[in-house]
């Protein structure tokens, strides 16, 4: 009869010991949710990144320019590889936080790719810019308040901004 005190004190430990057990289980589930979320925001950031470095990138690292015209939202650019008649054009627009860069071929517009704000990806293009600075043009689109980049050292005749 003396150790029903004690069963009601291991009951009483063990319920305490499995309710802390549940409760960093429930922490750790929480933490790995969490984390999955914010890998999820981080990978589509990079991918699209990555894939506007890929399409604006290209041009800027494998073509030289020819002519760059300043439109209302963005900016006609003119490139060709090695004959200059032989020339691309590609509109990069920058508008209403989106990013849209086209390529015309005869007059009508032959690919898109285009990059939207939403709930993950903030596009700021009132602090975007285009500058011509010691024989390299450079082409800066802020997202998610980081600076990007694209530069162009290749040929650059007499482009005016």
């Amino acid at each position: 009869m003396k150790n029903k005190g004690y069963a009601l004190l291991e009951l009483v430990i063990c319920i305490v010991l499995i309710s802390m057990v549940i409760i960093q289980f429930t922490v750790v589930i929480t933490k790995l949710n969490t984390r999955s979320h914010e890998l999820f925001i981080q990978n589509k950031i990079e991918n699209n990144i990555y894939n506007l470095y890929g399409e604006i990138g290209y041009d800027f690292i494998n073509y030289n320019i020819k002519s760059i015209n300043r439109i209302e939202n963005g900016y006609v650019f003119e490139f060709y590889q090695v004959n200059k008649d032989n020339v691309h054009k590609k509109d990069l627009i920058l508008k209403d936080n989106s990013i849209y860069y086209n390529e015309e071929y005869n007059g009508e517009i032959f690919y898109n790719y285009e990059l939207l704000s939403d709930d993950i990806i903030n596009i700021n293009t009132d602090e975007s810019s285009l500058k011509y600075e010691n024989g390299y043009l450079k082409l800066t689109i802020k997202i998610n308040n980081e600076d990007y980049d694209f530069i162009c050292s290749n040929k650059i005749e007499g482009v005016n901004i």
